[in-house]
């Protein structure tokens, strides 16, 4: 009987060591030995290395948007005449008390 309270707290703190275990991570690369080979091979007619070119020389990078000015469009900016650079059309509003609409920030940039 004197050994039940120590098989009880042996018990409760192997419970708490299992539940603090880091649960496994779900989208997790593949390892480089568990992955699986692609056994298909384009057809070669003389292209060489372009047949496997996926990638579009037409698209811009992300962020590579910039205006006249260097203003990023994809990060919200707007170039604004009166400040001389380039602003966030809310953050503007905030700073200065206009109101956050294109014709506020149109107004007040001078365009």
């Amino acid at each position: 009987m004197k050994r039940m309270p120590l098989y009880i707290v042996t018990l409760l703190a192997s419970m708490v060591l299992v539940a603090c275990k880091e649960p496994p991570k779900e989208n997790t690369p593949a390892q480089p030995d568990q992955q699986v080979q692609d056994t298909h091979q384009p057809d070669s007619q003389g292209q060489g290395d372009q047949a496997l070119d996926t990638t579009s020389q037409s698209e811009a990078p992300v962020g590579a948007d910039e205006d006249a000015h260097g203003c990023k469009g994809s990060a919200g900016y707007q170039w604004c005449a009166k400040t001389e650079q380039c602003e966030r059309p809310w953050e503007l509003s905030e700073k200065e008390g206009i109101e956050n609409t294109e014709e506020a920030f149109a107004k007040y940039c001078g365009h």
